[in-house]
């Protein structure tokens, strides 16, 4: 089904075009967007707020815009008197307010007047509430009056600053605005609109009421010719036509039985197609409000894209924090023993066998613990966000080792090890982005939700031992009565049981086996062995 037919099934029911089709016909049909004078006078008829939104968002579409030079012509013609009205409106409440009071007194006066001739009871004092009430109703209006003054002047100072005139000027100093017919070309097109308009062919026939204030009878004309303007520039330029207006009547949209739009006039997508020679789908009619909308997600959507894009070159990510994130949801300490194969490595390496004084025969891994990030660095490697950590565990081991009578010893170990792991976690497309997050686009997207985090491949590599403590021995069950943490597998002069690692710093007397405090003796032997020797 073609983009035309799904739009104008759609339209059928309803006008609103969803963002989708709305960004197909502007990606694909490059139209050029053509104001009336109804969405430009709007500048003057909205707050503040929407008026500075609107107005920019033509700014930044000023490339696409083009101008009929009616519609230049009537908003330079409606322009100054509307600028009026928005701050006359203020004043206007407030005299409204005063001039009801001032009525509704006078029809008081006459139905208290006849009461108090005939000496209605308690009329006095009713005569005194009303009066109270109606002084009240007056303050009240007085109030408002002086305390929208403060809005008055920022309304003043915002078409100071953003008059909409003024893109009138950008707009025809970048060549936007059309030339227009001659005397002749418009006498033709009004004698041709008098047939128009007396068989209510559109556009334009509703303004027929026009002809009350105008003697020349032409006014009237005005939706044709700015018609007349478009159908020309299509055929001139074979371009598609984006019409923005704000005149919703019956002679420019096909209206539902509550007089809303619903469509296009079709009389007028006929004319289109037989006088410029290009498809139904290369015009588009959309109220302002419409356009409005649709085209602020659109810019919404292009900003956030940019935004994205420029994510995906450049990263601020905290990368340590960042892979601590990551590891913790995937549970990495599950992966370590398997993905470095510990067991083997432990055996065949060599490594772990400088810091066990005899012979390893086998090496279980008991229990890993203590996971930690030391370092972290990233990079982008094509449509991949890779973080290169270091990081230290605790492994928990028995190790067996050939004792000299050939019998196999176990003990327990603390190894501490240190490897690299590296992360790899795919990027997002910024389609698939701007799609998880459209319609609302409620937020700003950080970098983060650029990646793929269900989606992870590890890599674990670059295994080193960095310390290793006897835990438990076979041949004592004493703790070191130096560290009073690990189990004592010898023994001091003193009888006490002393660890691997506390014992570096002790001297071995050679000959009872025994460590003794450096220094204690003058010898290379302890206290007692040293009698023997003299």
């Amino acid at each position: 089904m073609s983009f035309t037919k799904y739009k104008i099934e759609k339209r059928r029911e309803h006008l609103m075009i969803n963002n989708e089709d709305f960004n197909n016909y502007l990606k694909d049909l490059k139209p050029i967007i053509v104001l009336d004078s109804s969405s430009l006078l709007d500048l003057y008829r909205y707050g503040p707020d929407t008026s500075k939104s609107l107005l920019d968002l033509y700014r930044k579409e000023i490339e696409n815009i083009w101008l009929p030079q009616q519609v230049h012509d009537e908003f330079l013609k409606n322009s100054n008197e509307l600028y009026q009205a928005q701050f006359n409106q203020f004043k206007k409440i407030a005299t409204g307010v005063e001039r009801s009071v001032n009525t509704l007194e006078t029809k008081l006066n006459k139905s208290l007047l006849n009461a108090k001739t005939y000496f209605y009871p308690q009329v006095n004092n009713l005569e005194n509430t009303v009066r109270q009430e109606l002084e009240r109703l007056r303050n009240i209006s007085t109030e408002y009056e002086e305390s929208i003054q403060s809005e008055i002047q920022a309304s003043y100072d915002y078409f100071r600053e953003n008059n909409p005139q003024l893109l009138i000027n950008e707009l025809h100093s970048e060549g936007k605005i059309g030339p227009g017919f001659t005397k002749f070309e418009k006498i033709s097109i009004f004698t041709e609109g008098e047939v128009r308009y007396r068989l209510e062919f559109p556009p334009g026939y509703k303004d027929t009421v026009k002809d009350k204030d105008d003697k020349l009878k032409i006014d009237k004309f005005g939706d044709l010719v700015i018609w007349k303007e478009i159908l020309r520039k299509a055929k001139e330029e074979q371009r598609s036509m984006l019409f923005i207006t704000s005149d919703v009547k019956e002679d420019w949209w096909t209206l539902n039985d509550e007089g809303k739009a619903i469509d296009m006039h079709p009389l007028l997508i006929e004319e289109f197609v037989n006088t410029t020679d290009l498809s139904a789908d290369h015009f588009l009619m959309l109220p302002t409000v419409e356009f409005l909308k649709l085209m602020f997600q659109r810019i919404q959507m292009h900003d956030m894209a940019e935004k994205l894009i420029m994510l995906q070159n450049v990263y601020t990510l905290d990368a340590e924090v960042k892979a601590n994130e990551v590891l913790s949801q995937h549970n990495i300490i599950d992966s370590i023993e398997e993905e470095l194969n510990l067991t083997a490595s432990f055996i065949h390496d060599g490594e772990l066998q400088e810091f066990i004084p005899d012979v390893i025969s086998d090496v279980d891994v008991l229990e890993i613990s203590e996971f930690e990030i030391i370092e972290s660095a990233f990079y982008k490697k094509s449509d991949m966000f890779i973080i290169e950590s270091i990081a230290e565990a605790l492994c928990d081991v028995e190790v067996d080792v050939r004792a000299m009578d050939n019998m196999n010893v176990t003990y327990e170990y603390n190894i501490r090890i240190s490897f690299n792991i590296q992360i790899a976690i795919p990027i997002k497309s910024v389609e698939e982005v701007i799609e998880e997050n459209s319609p609302s686009l409620s937020h700003d997207i950080d970098e983060g939700e650029l990646l793929e985090t269900e989606n992870i491949d590890f890599s674990f590599s670059n295994l080193n031992i960095i310390d290793s403590i006897e835990k438990l021995s076979p041949y004592n069950d004493d703790v070191c009565t130096e560290c009073n943490n690990n189990y004592g597998r010898y023994f001091k002069n003193d009888g006490e049981a002393i660890c691997e690692s506390c014992s570096s710093s002790w001297a071995l007397c050679p000959d009872c086996g025994l460590f003794y405090p450096e220094g204690s003796s003058s010898g290379a032997f302890c206290e007692n062995c040293e009698e023997q020797h003299l």
